[in-house]
């Protein structure tokens, strides 16, 4: 299940591969960051801009499932 956070980010319940609910938090960094704002601007670069006040206040967040060990990001553009 997944769930409204920001204004415009959903948050993932869940693992998208098996459904386990149990995960660990690997990393956190706000979009606000200078250094993931930067990485942002230039990969995107080419296809367009980076809406960066839809990102204000939100956070990017790395969660490994306990039960099949997939990666992947918590909170998600919605």
């Amino acid at each position: 299940m997944n769930t409204p956070v920001e204004p415009n980010m959903v948050r993932r319940s869940r693992c998208p591969a098996c459904h386990g609910t149990r995960g660990e938090t690997l990393r956190e960094v706000p979009y606000a960051d200078p250094l993931l704002r930067g990485y942002l601007d230039a990969f995107y670069r080419e296809v367009g801009t980076v809406d960066h006040a839809a990102l204000a206040g939100a956070v990017y967040c790395l969660v490994a499932c306990a039960d099949c060990g997939l990666v992947f990001q918590r909170d998600i553009p919605g």
